[in-house]
């Protein structure tokens, strides 16, 4: 596995310098770094520094825990403490407890929140709480899922749980080949849906979604997911879904999305301008049965993307 040198002490500081493998609960070497431990380093401090480090390597899944000689390695002890009863060569093993996870942040970010339902192992919300210490890694700091299932349909879904009163907030959600550079759907490998645009986005270009002749922005607590045909390159399609009711295919601006043999992954992407912005996976599988078909009279009326709750209100 790649090795990061990512000191957890100020270089300016006296600290104790520890070679450091992490393995699996099977006994697999999963990454290696080197530390200068300060006196003063507790545990729990080193357990997300490590955290921070396992982001950057190519093993899916959260570190829920980190063992070291079967105990944990947490609380305000501190690490030179825990390690002092052990005799060796400089090197410390520790055992990585690992959750697999269906979403993972842009490797190396870590600015892109998940949070965790660690009975499951599936993750219940992504969001951007904080920028980090001198500035976010990524102005469009983003998370992707695993690579949808060739030759089959699939539908991916999120609600955007929290955002500012009154106030659109740029979320966006959708496919990509890889991590996006910039924001999803900058390039022609991905697509996606804007929530507080309404609009959807590839190759740099915004374009009204499917078959609409209108922007459809959208709110706190909305649904929207992305339909996509995997069956056949011939019968690639992409359609973005708001509330449960389907916008149409848009085959002629998506083609170029899917490359057949070449992983396709669901993915959102926050934006640092809306920190305190979250969203909640609601389906990745299997196309549920409420899905609406579009119809040409749905173009120029935005009443038929509300929530049933808010069809009697004020969209």
């Amino acid at each position: 596995m790649p090795e990061d040198d990512a000191p957890v002490g100020e270089a300016s500081e006296a600290g104790e310098a520890i070679s450091i493998q992490v393995h699996s609960l099977s006994g697999e070497e999963l990454f290696h770094f080197d530390a200068a431990v300060l006196p003063s380093m507790s545990c729990s401090h080193f357990l997300e520094h490590t955290r921070q480090v396992f982001g950057s390597q190519p093993v899916h899944g959260y570190l829920k825990a980190l063992l070291f000689e079967g105990q944990p390695v947490e609380g305000e002890q501190t690490l030179l403490e825990l390690l002092s009863a052990c005799d060796g060569d400089g090197v410390r093993r520790f055992t990585a407890v690992v959750v697999p996870l269906d979403f993972r942040p842009r490797p190396g970010s870590c600015d892109a929140r998940l949070s965790v339902d660690e009975e499951t192992g599936r993750t219940v919300t992504l969001g951007m709480e904080r920028s980090l210490p001198g500035g976010p890694t990524h102005m469009y700091p983003a998370a992707i899922g695993a690579a949808l299932n060739p030759g089959l349909v699939q539908y991916f879904e999120v609600k955007m749980t929290s955002a500012r009163p009154g106030e659109r907030v740029s979320f966006r959600m959708g496919v990509c080949r890889s991590f996006p550079d910039g924001y999803l759907g900058k390039n022609g490998d991905a697509a996606s849906f804007w929530f507080d645009d309404g609009d959807a986005y590839t190759k740099g270009e915004r374009f009204h979604a499917g078959g609409l002749k209108m922007s459809v922005p959208m709110k706190a607590n909305d649904l929207v997911g992305v339909l996509v045909d995997l069956r056949s390159p011939e019968s690639f399609s992409l359609e973005f879904v708001l509330n449960r009711q389907s916008t149409g295919p848009d085959n002629r601006r998506m083609s170029k999305v899917y490359v057949e043999g070449k992983p396709l992954y669901p993915c959102v992407s926050f934006c640092t301008n809306h920190l305190g912005c979250q969203a909640e996976v609601t389906h990745l599988g299997e196309p549920p049965e409420d899905i609406r078909p579009f119809e040409e009279k749905m173009k120029m009326d935005p009443t038929y993307f509300l929530r049933p709750e808010m069809c009697q209100q004020d969209p």
